[in-house]
């Protein structure tokens, strides 16, 4: 907001630029958990740092707002998120409910943010390993089913996910971050 209000030269620049400082701090001072050493998403009901972990520790440093703790989130997380053929959003769970957005599903988003997080933190090794992972998932995927898919199984490489509704086939958001993927482990 800041650069669009520099553009537009209205004078608020410097006050849009003070709000994103105080926000990046009140990040890193709510949301980032010593102890587990992962960036938490925000329980607004209690009014605390979530129990649940999950890919949402990456957004800080998708953001770009993370300023401790990006090496250890980073450790910590894939041993907890990624499997042999993809990036989970959360770790499995016992409990009675069947959520899309659940383990063990990969989604296109998720992997994006991701693999963008590590690249910002100039952890590409890491970025490149994610990435390939989707390319060649959607892939051997679409070499044996002829589609793609909107998400997919980031624990055996196939399409049997936890659904709440039928998966349906070729989402666009499933396309075009499977192109982009697909160009950027290219050139790496």
């Amino acid at each position: 907001m800041s650069d669009f209000a520099r553009v537009l030269e209205n004078g608020e620049s410097k006050s849009w630029m003070d709000r994103a400082v105080e926000r990046k701090q009140r990040i890193n001072e709510l949301l980032w958990n010593e102890n587990r050493g992962l960036y938490l998403d925000y329980d607004m009901k209690n009014e605390r740092p979530s129990e649940v972990t999950s890919l949402a520790t990456f957004q800080p440093l998708w953001t770009g707002c993370a300023s401790v703790g990006t090496g250890e989130t980073r450790e910590r997380a894939f041993k907890k998120y990624e499997f042999a053929y993809g990036v989970v959003p959360c770790e499995a769970a016992s409990h009675d409910f069947i959520y899309q957005w659940d383990y063990p599903n990969t989604w296109p988003p998720h992997t994006l943010m991701v693999a963008e997080a590590l690249s910002r933190y100039n952890y590409k090794k890491d970025a490149d390993r994610i990435r390939s992972k989707f390319v060649n998932t959607v892939h051997a995927v679409f070499q044996s089913t002829g589609t793609l898919w909107e998400k997919y199984n980031a624990v055996e490489g196939n399409v049997k996910v936890k659904e709440e509704y039928k998966t349906p086939p070729m989402i666009g958001w499933m396309a075009g971050i499977y192109a982009y993927m697909r160009i950027v482990t290219r050139r790496g």
